[in-house]
C-alpha cells in the first residue's frame, strides 16, 4: 500500500480496506487493555478517585499507587516512586 502525504491517496481504498480488516486480530493484546491483573496510579485526587471507583467496578487486580509523601490511599498502600 502506497500512502502518499497530504493528498487524497491517503484514504484507503475498498479493497485495501479488507486487507486491513483480515489482517489477524490479536484477542489476547485486545484482553491486556480491557482487563488487566494490575493497575498503577500516580499523583492525589485522580489516582484517589481511580482506586475508589476500580474498587466499586469489582476490579479485583493488584492496585499500584504511587504518591511522593502520602503512605496510603483508600487503602492501598503508596510507593514514594516508580524507582
Amino acid at each position: 500500500m502506497n500512502i502518499k502525504k497530504n493528498t487524497a491517496d491517503n484514504f484507503l481504498n475498498p479493497k485495501e480496506a479488507v486487507q486491513v480488516s483480515k489482517r489477524k486480530f490479536d484477542k489476547q493484546r485486545l484482553a491486556r487493555l480491557l482487563k488487566p491483573k494490575a493497575i498503577v496510579v500516580i499523583g492525589g485526587v485522580g489516582a484517589r478517585y481511580a482506586i475508589s471507583e476500580s474498587v466499586k467496578l469489582g476490579f479485583s487486580g493488584e492496585i499500584w499507587a504511587i504518591h511522593p509523601s502520602r503512605t496510603e490511599m483508600e487503602g492501598v498502600r503508596c510507593f514514594t516512586s516508580l524507582d
